[in-house]
């Protein structure tokens, strides 16, 4: 054995000895009991079945049906000036019937203004009573013999509109009254072979002298 080891051991016999004289008591451990209270919460014995009843509810929808007015301007409510547009408009309101539409007679042929004047167009050589009785206090109106009826016209617009369409994309059509004739525009080809083609059409219902073919005007971009 070493000498550190002796002296190591020695003092620690040395401290049991005073530990031992000293006769220090050993240390009571104490048990502390703490009451716990426990409640216990009771089953609810049923369940409860809660009924609700909702009362029916009405929902009315109400609906309002527009009410279309038409009003029909005679001529006699229509004061008199002596006007291009008066007499126009007071012949427009001889054609006016009570659901709106307008009826023009047989042999009318449209009207057109110019220079101050308004051409009424007839196919018959002298105007009926029908016109005069309306116009017939206007210094501005003019009557002119037409071949052609405006209803004539109107139904060959529909015919050549039908033929050219699928070829030549038809733009509009429409009566051009002061030439007594139907007016057809087109967007494809052009008008010299759209006039062909109705030529070649048979059983086309008239003659190339009642309809002028053009071309339309190009969109703007």
């Amino acid at each position: 054995m070493k000498l550190f080891d002796t002296v190591k051991f020695t003092a620690i016999i040395a401290a049991l000895s005073v530990l031992t004289a000293c006769n220090i008591p050993a240390v009571e451990q104490t048990e502390t009991t703490i009451p716990v209270t426990v409640t216990t919460i009771p089953e609810t014995e049923a369940a409860t079945t809660v009924t609700t009843t909702t009362p029916p509810v009405t929902i009315t929808v109400a609906t309002t049906t527009p009410v279309i007015t038409t009003t029909v301007i005679t001529t006699t409510e229509l004061p008199f000036e002596d006007t291009t547009q008066n007499a126009y408009a007071r012949l427009s309101a001889l054609f006016l019937q009570e659901d709106g539409n307008e009826v023009a007679p047989e042999d009318y042929a449209g009207a057109y203004a110019y220079g101050g004047t308004l051409f009424v167009c007839t196919t018959s050589a002298v105007p009926g009573e029908y016109y005069t009785s309306v116009l017939g206090d206007y210094t501005c109106v003019e009557y002119k013999k037409m071949k052609h009826s405006l209803y004539e016209l109107t139904e060959i617009c529909e015919r050549a509109k039908e033929i050219l369409d699928p070829d030549f994309d038809v733009d509009e059509v429409y009566v051009d009254v002061p030439s007594n004739k139907a007016a057809v525009t087109i967007k494809k080809g052009d008008y010299v072979s759209a006039r062909t083609f109705l030529i070649n059409t048979p059983d086309l219902g008239f003659t190339l002298d009642m309809i002028e073919v053009s071309m339309a005007e190009p969109d703007e971009e």
